[in-house]
């Protein structure tokens, strides 16, 4: 990676106030990890076994053996917080007659049953 993407990537996701993990890129490591054997790297039972196994006397085990998680984008929060004023103001009040593929009215209930919590 070039070191623009990576100082790109600790900017923006400062900016956001996002944790990025930045890969281990150090060539050397690299090029030893490809003279291992495919079955020093992978494990059924043990996740990331390289690491785990050298980091297994500082991580806890919930922190190894959790199951993984998806990144999700509060959506819900922002539009009933720091959004709603925004979205309400483009859903109700200058939305024209049909916004392809959707008609106003459409978004409009869409919009209201949201508020309204029948969705998100």
């Amino acid at each position: 990676m070039l070191s623009t993407l990576l100082r790109d990537t600790d900017q923006m996701s400062m900016a956001h106030a996002l944790e990025v993990r930045v890969p281990f890129l150090d060539h050397m490591l690299v090029e030893y990890l490809f003279t291992l054997p495919g079955t020093c790297k992978l494990d059924p039972v043990h996740p990331k076994p390289l690491l785990t196994r050298v980091l297994k006397d500082i991580l806890p085990n919930q922190c190894i053996y959790r199951p993984t998680r998806g990144f999700a984008l509060p959506f819900a929060a922002w539009l009933h917080d720091s959004l709603e004023v925004e979205m309400q103001s483009s859903f109700v009040n200058q939305l024209p007659d049909s916004v392809f593929p959707f008609t106003a009215r459409g978004l409009v209930r869409l919009w209201t049953q949201f508020k309204q919590g029948q969705l998100g």
